[in-house]
């Protein structure tokens, strides 16, 4: 079954995450490729994951760090990614989380070979600058922005990025 919604591109999918992270309630799915991501989001936590792959299901009984990878592992796959996304009704996980989303985020983000399309969107100079519009002025990027550049130790251009 497709979802209608809109669509996503390379290294979006952290920023709607990011988007919706504070609502009270909300639960965002991102398609790429034929399986369908739930990422239960309330108040900045991520209390909920679910997939329609195999390989990325929370299952009741798994070791608590071993689920709290699975969320951060999916996003990273979704970050050099494009797909369509939508917004719906969170459901009761099957198995509750309660991990901070910039947690999942920065594990995505440790866990992607290429930072370059999140980079496009932020910028490449300090602070970043809003890329063309894309990114709507209440997503913060502190906790992106802070990562990037612990990693980098230096501003470095989108090149060096991928020694």
């Amino acid at each position: 079954m497709a979802i209608v919604g809109e669509s996503f591109r390379v290294g979006q999918a952290p920023f709607l995450l990011q988007r919706h992270a504070h609502a009270v309630k909300a639960a965002v799915e991102l398609v790429h490729a034929g399986v369908t991501r739930t990422f239960a989001l309330a108040e900045g936590k991520v209390v909920g994951f679910s997939s329609s792959s195999p390989e990325e299901e929370l299952k009741p009984g798994l070791d608590p760090t071993e689920a709290s990878l699975v969320p951060a592992i999916a996003l990273a796959r979704l970050v050099a990614a494009s797909g369509e996304y939508r917004v719906v009704e969170p459901k009761a996980p099957s198995v509750p989380l309660a991990l901070p989303l910039s947690w999942v985020i920065l594990e995505a983000l440790r866990r992607t070979q290429d930072l370059s399309p999140v980079l496009d969107l932020l910028g490449t100079n300090r602070p970043f600058v809003r890329a063309g519009g894309n990114l709507t002025p209440n997503v913060s990027l502190v906790p992106l922005e802070a990562f990037v550049w612990d990693r980098l130790g230096s501003p470095l251009a989108l090149a060096d990025l991928q020694r």
